[in-house]
């Protein structure tokens, strides 16, 4: 909601809001292990469906509004310019990671008969993927979107590997005191990727609602520019020539505006 209320409550009362947020993390200090937090994370691991469904639309939007901007910047400039050569340029890089990426995956998690099953249908749908573009099955769709969001594909199916429990499935699991892998760098690298992706997200999404408020606020202000133009009280009145009295529209005669 967009009103004043929302206003205050969103836009206000920061000293408030900090001090509840303090009380809160100090507080949790003393909640016991044993029952609240491990129920809590439960909660959190199937509840965080619905927020990676959220910020896989968000990469969707993302990839999009980034393939849109570039198109439009290259259809502007006359020859190869920088627009398009950062289109392609991410296109190769986006491509060439995610065929690593995919390799690397299929190194290391492919032990189980689970994994393998996954990875062979992540290989499929990235194949359909790109292969949709070739159709054009969209005006908009690119090969620079198909790879940004096989990107995101991959990073959740490592991230999902990553967390499994069994040594066999995940030589990074992190149970394993005896593991010779270099599970630090691997859980580092998730975190970081998994940052970048959630900031992309908010500055994207925060730039297109900023744009479309920008664009309410001209609206607005714009209407009531209009409606100063609209004179109702200016009028002609009615012309008589020879052929009797006649109206200013049908003479043709309107008042001038300045």
């Amino acid at each position: 909601m967009r009103n004043d209320t929302a206003a205050i409550l969103h836009d206000g009362w920061w000293t408030l809001k900090f001090f509840i947020v303090a009380a809160l993390f100090v507080s949790s200090f003393w909640i016991p292990n044993e029952n609240t937090i491990i129920g809590y994370m439960e909660f959190s691991r199937y509840v965080s469906v619905i927020y990676l469904s959220y910020q896989g639309m968000l990469m969707l939007i993302v990839a999009y509004v980034i393939n849109n901007s570039l198109v439009t910047a290259a259809g502007k400039t006359e020859g190869f310019g920088f627009s398009a050569f950062l289109l392609v340029a991410f296109f190769v890089l986006f491509t060439g990671g995610n065929i690593t990426w995919l390799v690397y995956q299929y190194i290391n998690f492919s032990a189980c008969g689970g994994n393998l099953a996954i990875l062979i249908t992540t290989t499929v749908i990235g194949v359909i993927m790109y292969g949709l573009v070739v159709l054009r099955t969209r005006q908009d769709a690119s090969m620079f979107t198909s790879s940004l969001v096989y990107f995101y594909c991959l990073f959740l199916q490592w991230s999902a590997f990553s967390s499994d429990s069994v040594d066999t499935c995940n030589p990074f699991n992190v149970n394993n005191p005896n593991n010779s892998k270099n599970i630090r760098a691997n859980t580092i690298c998730m975190m970081v990727i998994g940052l970048l992706f959630a900031f992309a997200c908010l500055l994207v999404v925060s730039a297109i609602t900023k744009h479309e408020d920008e664009q309410q606020m001209a609206t607005n202000m714009n209407a009531a520019l209009i409606a100063d133009e609209k004179d109702e009280g200016e009028k002609v009145n009615d012309i008589e020539d020879a052929t009797g009295k006649k109206t200013a529209e049908e003479m043709h005669v309107f008042p001038i505006t300045t």
